[in-house]
């Protein structure tokens, strides 16, 4: 069939030459003029006529005159040269719609072949968009190297947006800072506390006094690592930190109940586990890691739900529950945030979730970095604190700037060449700029800069006694209740996500020195002594336990009688696997 159309159009062109041959010019432009007519013509263009030899429906072509329209040997260049500009430029439009990329952000949905059918329409429209007749048309050539210039700066545009994120570099230019993505715009929100119990309350009238004996009230010395607190002493102790723990409860309440179903329909990702407390005694059902680090924090999870249980005097008579939990920082990297799994972070509106102590309160250690048990980082920074007097009066941090690039670089820009200002990237491959937590604690302020999520870093921060200066949080901790941004109790500095403020918060702390000591004394109390303890860390986890078996409403059976075998492995057992054994990890072999 080609052959045949080839064939005839040659023809054709040659009994038009030999109709030319001997005419005079006039004649000849006049005949020729007539045959580009021929056809059908198109209203925007007259120029473009119907192809030949196609079958109906028939297509506009680009075959037109040079002298009119843009031809079809310019508009294939322009088509590849879109397709190389809109489909990279496409997925950072969904990174972070509010760039100037979100003028693409509609084409995310559609298939390759419709942004191939949209970049040749565009194509089309632009050359239909010339008038024949303007003598200020631009050529087809000058159009070509219009777009290739198009594209050649949205390539660069993209390669340093790339640099930008990923770059660990202590210095890039604040143009480029402005064009990093947020990373799902984190730069645009934040949460607002609102803790239903306060830190001034009395803490005695929590306490029922049931006999004449002294009331009981916490010590921080005394009872900071007693993990068998009873109830009504672990109320008294911590008001206030229950309040994620009240909040899912009530949430599910109004949703009806949790059963075993509701687990069952969660895919179980890497990073999470299955498990349930049947008696008292903590089972495995599954666990999946996908490398060590996922198995580490699994282990140490689990430890920690552990000892939380064996401390209790009272775990024999609790209700028996199964849950999930997840290892990873955000919520999305595993599941919905309408499932009930226990999580280490939520954002304010990952209301279906469950918060549970992170799990470097039972010890964190990798190969860069070995920290240890919490309160053995708290020891040693109370042996190497220093009178508030001799503090460097100057705000610290130390990080990686790719792993929140927007939100840690302009901390970087904020302090950067200021007298007070001691910020520096760190560079773990090079070992430069490594500072110990007792090194930061010598310092009169401490910044917090949140992650890819939450940042673990916090709590080893609130273990100096010095002022914590933070951007507005996104993510939630389960002890993030207890931040107080101002009044008598205030226990740390707020500051905009952007940092703009900063200065202005930091400049009148250094010339009232009294005030940044009492922020820090109430972050001691708040905190170090009370809040971060291993008593309240066993607390939260018990009281987890009781709000979560409230709402929960199906047995948890031991015994599988499809596999003939028990559910779970215990805790005691799961921990001798060898490490392999956990990567997969299945009780039963098959599903839960």
């Amino acid at each position: 069939m080609p052959n045949s159309v080839t064939n005839a159009t040659s023809n054709r062109e040659e009994r038009r030459i030999s109709q030319i041959q001997g005419l005079p010019p006039d004649d000849v432009k006049k005949a020729t003029d007539q045959w580009s007519d021929e056809g059908r013509p198109h209203k925007a263009c007259p120029s473009l006529t119907k192809r030949e030899g196609l079958s109906t429906p028939r297509r506009v072509s680009f075959r037109a005159s040079p002298r009119h329209c843009l031809s079809r040997r310019h508009s294939r260049p322009l088509i590849l040269l879109l397709h190389s500009f809109i489909l990279p430029a496409a997925p950072l439009a969904q990174f972070c719609p509010p760039l100037s990329l979100s003028f693409f952000s509609f084409l995310l949905p559609l298939s390759y072949n419709a942004i191939d059918l949209f970049t040749r329409h565009l194509v089309f429209a632009g050359a239909m968009a010339i008038p024949s007749c303007s003598r200020w048309r631009l050529r087809p050539i000058g159009l070509l190297y219009l777009f290739y210039l198009v594209g050649f700066m949205s390539f660069a545009c993209i390669v340093a947006i790339w640099y930008g994120v990923n770059s660990d570099r202590d210095y890039i230019h604040p143009l480029l800072t402005q064009l990093i993505p947020a990373g799902h715009c984190a730069c645009q929100t934040s949460t607002t506390f609102q803790c239903s119990t306060c830190l001034s309350c009395s803490e005695h009238s929590l306490v029922p006094q049931l006999t004449s004996a002294p009331k009981w009230e916490f010590n921080s010395d005394r009872d900071s690592n007693n993990e068998g607190l009873s109830t009504p002493q672990c109320k008294a102790a911590f008001p206030g930190l229950y309040e994620d723990v009240f909040r899912a409860e009530s949430f599910w309440r109004s949703q009806g109940a949790l059963a075993t179903e509701d687990l069952d329909r969660i895919p179980l990702g890497f990073g999470m586990v299955r498990a349930f407390i049947s008696r008292g005694e903590l089972y495995v059902v599954a666990a999946r890691a996908k490398q060590e680090d996922h198995r580490r924090k699994i282990v140490a999870a689990l430890s920690s739900i552990h000892r939380a249980l064996v401390a209790d005097s009272d775990r024999a008579t609790r209700r028996d529950i199964e849950f999930v939990f997840s290892v990873e920082d955000k919520v999305e990297d595993v599941t919905s945030s309408d499932n009930p799994v226990w999580v280490l972070a939520r954002s304010a509106a990952e209301q279906g979730v469950w918060l549970m102590p992170d799990f470097g309160f039972w010890a964190w250690d990798n190969p860069r970095n070995s920290i240890g048990p919490f309160d053995q980082v708290v020891e040693r920074v109370k042996r190497a604190d220093i009178p508030w007097s001799q503090k460097t009066p100057q705000l610290v941090w130390r990080g990686k700037p790719s792993f929140a690039p927007k939100l840690r670089r302009a901390l970087m820009d904020a302090a950067r060449d200021k007298p007070w200002g001691d910020v520096k990237q760190v560079n773990w491959f090079e070992r430069t700029n490594i500072m110990s937590m007792e090194d930061h604690c010598r310092y009169m302020f401490i910044a917090h800069v949140e992650g890819r999520s939450y940042s673990a870093s916090l709590k080893y921060r609130q273990a100096c006694n010095s002022v914590i200066v933070a951007h507005k949080l996104q993510y939630i901790q389960h002890h993030h209740y207890l931040l107080v941004p101002d009044g008598p109790n205030q226990n740390y500095i707020e500051v905009e996500r952007d940092f703009s403020d900063l200065e202005s918060k930091i400049e009148p702390l250094l010339d009232d020195p009294s005030t940044a000591q009492r922020i820090a004394n109430n972050s001691v109390r708040t905190f170090r002594e009370r809040y971060l303890t291993k008593a309240a860390e066993a607390c939260y986890w018990r009281q987890l336990f009781e709000g979560y078996g409230h709402v929960w409403n199906s047995s948890v059976p031991v015994w599988s009688d499809v596999y003939q075998r028990e559910r779970g492995l215990r805790y005691e057992s799961f921990i001798l696997l060898d490490s392999q054994m956990m990567f997969d990890f299945s009780a039963t072999g098959g599903m839960p």
